[in-house]
Parts: C-alpha cells; structure tokens; sequence
C-alpha cells in the first residue's frame, strides 16, 4: 500500500503526503497534509483562538510572576538584614 485517499479532499495521495500517527506505529492520519494545514490555519485565525492564546500566555506571566516574588520574599525572610547593593 503506497497511497491512501484523504477523507477530506478525496484525492488518492502518496502516504508522505500525510502525517505517521505517533500512537499507532505504521499508521497515518486520515486526512493529507495540505487539508491539515489549512484547517490548522483557520482554526489559529479564527476570532476567538487570539483571545484563548493571549489568556493562557497572560496566566504563564502571572503565575511564573507569582513563582518569583515567593522565592524572593522566601529569601529575603532568611535574610532581613542583607543590604541589596549592586556589584559593579
């Protein structure tokens, strides 16, 4: 078997025109790569993915924000006296 036909397009392609499935060895996607990626991109272009991506990017901030500030003020309380002055 050296093609399979996209369930998208209907076109009978080369199996490198479509993408191995990593959970089944030997085995590939039902639709070909072109349909993948037009798919793909109406779906990054559509106008509620801008404001999901910029809520999970904004959430990565303020939680690695958070991280930081509780490791700083867990070392300024094992140090209270400790003068911050710059070395150069």
């Amino acid at each position: 078997m050296n093609s399979k036909r996209c369930t998208k397009c209907g076109h009978e392609l080369p199996l490198d025109s479509f993408w191995p499935r990593k959970e089944r060895p030997g085995s590939y996607t039902s639709w070909c790569k072109p349909c993948s990626y037009s798919t793909d991109r109406k779906k990054y272009h559509s106008p509620g993915e801008q404001e999901r991506r910029d809520a999970l990017r904004n959430a990565r901030v303020v939680k690695a924000e958070q991280a930081a500030n509780e490791a700083f003020n867990s070392w300024r309380g094992a140090e209270p006296g400790h003068i911050f002055a710059r070395a150069w």
